[in-house]
């Protein structure tokens, strides 16, 4: 730690506190191929506002992140952890717009990789700010320079690069589900749903469920289906989530139809906490938005805007004519859009 400002207002206890994590964090041994990776944070007095996340650049996952929400006090975090050797960005997001320093609280955060490779401190921004640092194993050296250098050069260069202030919207992963293991975020529109591991002749009269059976209707191990036009019992929802951090929304999916006939319909649907009415985002037509039955389709780029929302949820409703209409759903995904002033 620097002798700054923030420092002198810690507790002794406190400081007994970090240098007992710091010193655990000097005693990590990790694993080869791996490195060290230490956050140190310390919010404002609106602990809430604050989250974070590391991604690695090289698989687009997210390794580590702030797990549920700050208290509206001063929280001091250390978070250390040994990650596989990669190009990461870390990207520290505060909901207000107004940082973490100095207008409620000294804030500030500190990162270091590899031990001492990269370093960064920062808490004065305003919606966000990211750093960018390492690298895929495609993009090192295959070989020494043919060259060498003769002498080492008087200044070694800095290892920090310029910190990145967000001027792009920046994309995070709400969640992902495949159905594999069950329903996941969703639930029935509000009729009991079965397992059924039969073909889809053995459906019977189930308007929604999870199917596992024949290999052709599920992407991994199970989707789920919706049929008829029954209203809410011939839909699936998924359960309010968390959108107060977010601008928009974008939702994805892959869909396969069953006898939908030209003209036939399924809707995507959104409501949000507090509204009784769900509304329709897109509607998807037979003919017009795909053309060929029992052949899966991708759906990207639809957009919800949240405007001042803090939970949203998402239902897919059938629109067919009779019990053959069925259309499967599998892979769906929601990303939020932080958009940085």
């Amino acid at each position: 730690y620097s002798d700054d400002r923030c420092l002198r207002e810690f507790t002794s206890l406190q400081r007994v506190r970090m240098r007992a994590e710091w010193d655990a964090y000097r005693q990590l041994v990790c694993p080869e191929g791996e490195v060290r990776f230490l956050l140190d944070l310390l919010t404002d007095n609106y602990g809430s506002e604050t989250t974070w996340r590391l991604s690695d650049e090289c698989t687009g996952k997210i390794v580590l992140r702030s797990e549920g929400k700050y208290e509206d006090e001063i929280t001091h975090e250390v978070v250390y952890e040994c990650i596989p050797k990669s190009k990461y960005r870390f990207v520290i997001v505060d909901s207000y717009k107004d940082g973490m320093c100095c207008d409620h609280g000294d804030g500030r955060y500190a990162i270091k990789y590899d031990d001492g490779a990269f370093v960064r401190e920062g808490g004065r921004f305003q919606r966000a700010e990211a750093s960018t640092f390492g690298s895929c194993a495609m993009e090192l050296p295959s070989s020494s320079p043919t060259n060498a250098p003769s002498s080492s050069p008087t200044n070694a260069p800095s290892t920090t690069p310029p910190l990145e202030i967000m001027s792009e919207p920046y994309w995070e992963q709400c969640f992902l589900n495949t159905f594999d293991d069950g329903w996941d975020n969703f639930m029935p529109g509000d009729m009991s749903n079965a397992e059924n591991g039969k073909s889809v002749s053995g459906l019977g009269g189930l308007v929604n469920g999870r199917y596992v059976g024949t290999a052709q209707w599920r992407q991994g191990d199970a989707s789920l289906f919706i049929r008829h036009n029954r209203n809410q019992a011939s839909a699936i929802k998924c359960v309010f989530f968390d959108v107060a951090d977010y601008e928009r929304l974008e939702v994805r999916f892959t869909y396969k139809s069953f006898r939908y006939e030209p003209g036939d319909q399924f809707v995507l649907e959104y409501q949000f906490m507090g509204e009784s009415d769900w509304k329709i985002l897109k509607t998807f037509e037979r003919n017009r938005d795909w053309t060929k039955d029992r052949v899966w389709n991708d759906v990207t780029n639809v957009f919800i805007d949240t405007k001042e929302a803090v939970k949203a949820r998402i239902r897919l409703r059938g629109l067919g004519d009779d019990m053959n209409d069925i259309i499967f759903i599998d892979n769906f995904e929601v990303l939020g859009e932080i958009a940085v002033p």
